[in-house]
């Protein structure tokens, strides 16, 4: 049975129950499977709207992870204090992190949601991280990764294969 939504003194809620879920949403979390568009847009599904209108007015930086051919995509005010954060770690002349702020940094790109919430995905990210036309938009506290479909089913799939070993830096959250 669907769940029910109900305002003060019991009138009916949202006309859309995913509206009810996006108001609570402090962090963004859950997979999405979409399909980018013939100019390489995709398009924010409905319940993370109100998350990224209240964390930069659908403004979104994309960039390479690094570790995986996946990108990650910040609401611009998470972007802009994790570059700050950055750079106060840069000050202590770590050429690992220089070349790795270099990576990040460099390849970055602002992005502003238009009207339809559709947001384009640059060619040159789109080739760098592999992505073919379906993908899944991955929502991870303060940001997304946005994979290869077929990929990001295959490393789930690795993933649960090796299901139950938790790491030990997190295993005390669980027991």
């Amino acid at each position: 049975m669907p769940r029910q939504w109900f305002g003060e003194h019991g009138s009916r809620g949202p006309k859309h129950p995913e509206q009810a879920e996006v108001a609570l949403m402090k962090a963004l979390h859950g997979t999405t499977h979409i399909a980018l568009d013939g100019n390489g847009r995709m398009t924010v599904p409905t319940r993370y709207r109100n998350y990224l209108t209240e964390h930069g007015n659908g403004q979104i930086v994309m960039t390479l992870d690094g570790t995986g051919p996946f990108l990650l995509l910040f609401p611009l005010p998470d972007w802009e204090q994790l570059v700050d954060d950055l750079h106060e770690k840069v000050k202590e002349n770590d050429q690992d992190l220089r070349e790795f702020m270099r990576f990040f940094i460099g390849h970055a790109e602002e992005m502003q949601c238009d009207r339809q919430w559709r947001v384009p995905v640059s060619p040159a990210l789109r080739e760098a991280a592999e992505l073919n036309r379906k993908v899944s938009l991955v929502g991870i506290n303060r940001k997304f990764e946005l994979w290869d479909e077929e990929r990001w089913r295959k490393w789930r799939s690795d993933c649960q294969d090796g299901a139950g070993v938790l790491p030990r830096s997190v295993q005390n959250l669980f027991s």
